[in-house]
């Protein structure tokens, strides 16, 4: 979909990316990622690391943290788990966000680290979203995708068996539906995604 409509791709925040910026280091096969990204760019940059690596970070700072259709779609990287929904705050994204939002126990770093979303966390951010559907990632799926009632698609692209959800912007979906239509296998390879629905 982003070849076949290169000029309309939006960013959303994720972890990994405000984990850099923040210099949280991230473990990965016995490997700091945050670390070795930074080390990266000042051997390809040299003398102009730093500038690039500031130009990182202002470039997640500007993200948006979610993205929401028409018919009530909303679409981020994650959402809360249970054990954070007691002190996670839905009115964040009706007001201008502040660095304490993105920093440990804020508001962004909650969102984006969230897994094991339940019924009542998910019922609740729709109530609080006035959102029909959540779409997240995130969360490792070995068949590409997964979907928790009563509102939650999870999906996943790092591998193989890796699908995205092309939605119609036009059409109105429901759990089932969005499994049903939406889902499409990126690699070619293996089963449709809907044939295990």
């Amino acid at each position: 979909m982003a070849a076949e409509f290169p000029d309309q791709i939006h960013f959303l925040v994720a972890n990994h990316d405000l984990a850099q910026v923040q210099n949280s280091a991230i473990m990965k096969d016995q490997c700091n990622v945050v670390a070795r990204f930074a080390q990266g760019c000042r051997v390809l940059f040299g003398a102009s690391a730093e500038a690039v690596l500031k130009a990182f970070a202002d470039f997640v700072y500007s993200l948006p943290v979610a993205a929401i259709t028409a018919s009530g779609i909303m679409l981020m990287h994650s959402l809360p788990g249970p054990r954070d929904m007691a002190t996670f705050d839905p009115k964040f994204l009706r007001r201008p966000l502040t660095q304490a939002d993105y920093e440990p126990g804020g508001a962004v770093n909650q969102l984006v680290w969230g897994r094991q979303q339940d019924a009542t966390a998910l019922e609740t951010l729709a109530r609080a979203w006035f959102s029909e559907l959540f779409i997240c990632g995130h969360q490792g799926q070995p068949e590409g995708w997964a979907a928790v009632e009563p509102n939650l698609l999870i999906v996943d692209s790092s591998h193989d068996q890796g699908t995205i959800a092309h939605l119609n912007l036009a059409c109105t979906y429901d759990l089932a539906s969005l499994v049903n239509e939406c889902l499409l296998r990126i690699s070619g390879t293996g089963a449709d995604p809907r044939d295990a629905a």
